[in-house]
């Protein structure tokens, strides 16, 4: 196999892998990408939701004011260049569940800077809904179809001969002060967009995640909606009468493996506020990479001056990989600062 020369090689092609190799190519970029393409990663079965709400905390997700802004516009970007749909622009209904609650919103939706974010309806919501107390609308918020993406981004790389199909071998990796070299491949730079396969890394600055299980149904029912509905947990409308459930977080047991407990848990908040006939279709599982303190993790990993990372989204990488990806290659080309807050410095020893 004859020797190949590329810019950046990216390990992983979950929504970190795939946004931040679409971030290179449209800035000229040569890339190569490894993964091995696990059908029950993280991304792969994520719901895909993007909400700058946080109900229970009565706030604004972190820096949403620069995140979610972007969203659309960029998910209708990449849409263009894939050529078929993955972004549904719909409100999120948050499920109001007494009076006092009703009013709290009210409040803080006129009073405060949520207004920007939020409304509060009184209206009724579909019968099948149990929702006496009207319901918050969430703005600025939708889902993307996170495996349809990566599965149409990874057969454009494929076509390009950018992609292969393999577990990475890091002991096959070979980084000096000006060369990365991994097998037949001579890169520049690499970046570990390697989810919870961090564990595997020796090259990872000693970064350790705070991986959380979570588990989705797939529900079918006679009804049909344009919005997510959310209380407890979301439904999201897939089409075709089918709905996306869940979820669930647990940092125990950190398998693949769908759980009864899991199924139980599900089913019981969606009863809470949802009192439709369904049937169950599929029910499944994965291990969202979270960081310990929810925050990214990005930037150069030390002592290397050619080595970075991008992981940590946890349950929240459709909304943040956007912002994100961005944000590591306007550094990695234009020198743009990276805060502290997501700077992988902030973990490294």
């Amino acid at each position: 196999m004859s020797e190949r020369k590329i810019d950046y090689l990216i390990i992983g092609g979950g929504m970190a892998g795939c946004n931040v190799a679409y971030n290179l190519i449209k800035n000229g970029k040569t890339i190569c990408m490894i993964d091995d393409h696990n059908p029950h990663s993280a991304s792969n079965i994520a719901a895909g939701i993007y909400n700058p709400l946080l109900p229970r905390h009565h706030k604004i997700a972190y820096n949403a004011e620069k995140i979610y802004p972007m969203i659309a516009a960029y998910y209708k970007e990449l849409e263009a260049y894939l050529g078929e749909k993955i972004l549904f622009e719909q409100s999120i209904h948050y499920v109001i569940e007494s009076n006092t609650e009703l009013n709290d919103w009210g409040a803080l939706a006129y009073h405060s800077h949520l207004s920007h974010w939020i409304e509060v309806q009184d209206a009724k919501m579909p019968s099948v809904f149990k929702a006496p107390f009207g319901f918050l609308k969430i703005k600025h918020s939708g889902w993307v179809d996170a495996k349809k993406l990566i599965g149409l981004f990874k057969e454009k790389l494929n076509k390009q001969e950018a992609l292969r199909n393999e577990v990475f071998d890091y002991a096959a990796l070979e980084i000096s002060e000006n060369e990365i070299s991994y097998k037949n491949i001579k890169a520049k730079n690499i970046i570990f967009c390697d989810g919870c396969n961090i564990i595997n890394n020796t090259f990872n600055g000693n970064i350790q995640l705070k991986p959380a299980k979570g588990e989705i149904l797939i529900i079918k029912t006679e009804m049909a909606i344009d919005f997510i509905a959310q209380q407890g947990v979301f439904m999201v409308p897939l089409g075709e009468n089918l709905y996306k459930v869940g979820s669930t977080f647990s940092w125990d047991e950190l398998d693949e493996k769908p759980t009864e407990g899991g199924k139980k848990e599900i089913l019981k908040k969606l009863n809470n506020f949802f009192r439709g006939d369904f049937e169950i279709v599929d029910h499944y599982a994965g291990v969202r990479p979270s960081s310990g303190d929810r925050r990214p993790i990005l930037g150069k990993i030390k002592p290397h001056e050619n080595v970075f990372i991008f992981n940590g989204l946890g349950s929240k990488g459709v909304a943040l990989a956007p912002y994100y990806s961005t944000l590591l290659v306007n550094n990695l080309l234009n020198g743009e600062v990276i805060e502290r807050e997501v700077n992988a410095e902030r973990l490294t020893k």
